[in-house]
């Protein structure tokens, strides 16, 4: 990461000259994921859904994840599969 603009820089900047970092750069470096960073396997190529449900049904379908013995993900996956079937969307 490159170095945060200071004084100086702020009066070169304000003189024409381009200053260190410019500002919106520096906030780039810090928020943006290297370059180098890897997804894990299971996420690569798929993108994420998500939904805002009652504290009641969420507790459903964990309770229903752990006596399936199957993940949430794989149970909402089944569901969206359902739902194009349903509208014949497949």
């Amino acid at each position: 990461m490159g170095k945060r603009p200071n004084l100086a820089a702020n009066v070169k900047s304000a003189a024409g000259e381009p200053a260190v970092v410019p500002i919106m750069q520096a906030v780039a470096e810090r928020v943006a994921p290297p370059p180098d960073a890897k997804r894990s396997p299971g996420r690569t190529g798929r993108k994420a859904v998500y939904a805002w449900v009652d504290p009641a049904e969420h507790r459903k379908l964990k309770k229903l994840s752990l006596d399936l013995d199957r993940s949430i993900d794989a149970l909402v996956t089944e569901g969206i599969h359902l739902i194009f079937e349903k509208h014949g969307a497949l």
